[in-house]
């Protein structure tokens, strides 16, 4: 099962082209956040959202994402770190589930 008939492919460039664009719209709509920092929150965002696509594509994150997501997040390495983490352990599960065949419990609609 492909999960219906608007299931897209996960693939770094279609995070470039969906993703993105939501991130933008959001960040567009929301007021300013409390610091009144919203432009410095979404680079964040995509740069976060960018790094994990590129090393759930790849299996590693280039030169320039590494340096480019480092720079967004303040030049914490630890932050790094956590992102990777997460996407590893967050893929972990998904391999578990997919292996398995676990279903998510989630009823198609007709």
């Amino acid at each position: 099962d492909d999960g219906g008939d608007d299931a897209v492919e996960f693939s770094l460039n279609n995070v470039e082209k969906f993703m993105l664009p939501i991130l933008e719209r959001e960040h567009d709509d929301n007021v300013v956040s409390a610091s009144g920092d919203s432009d410095r929150s979404k680079e964040r965002e995509v740069a976060i959202v960018l790094f994990a696509a590129e090393l759930l594509e790849t299996f590693t994150v280039s030169d320039e994402t590494y340096k480019r997501t480092k720079e967004a997040l303040g030049g914490k390495d630890s932050v790094l770190v956590e992102i990777n983490a997460i996407v590893g352990y967050y893929a972990y599960v998904a391999f578990t589930l997919n292996v398995f065949k676990i279903p998510s419990g989630v009823q198609p609609t007709d």
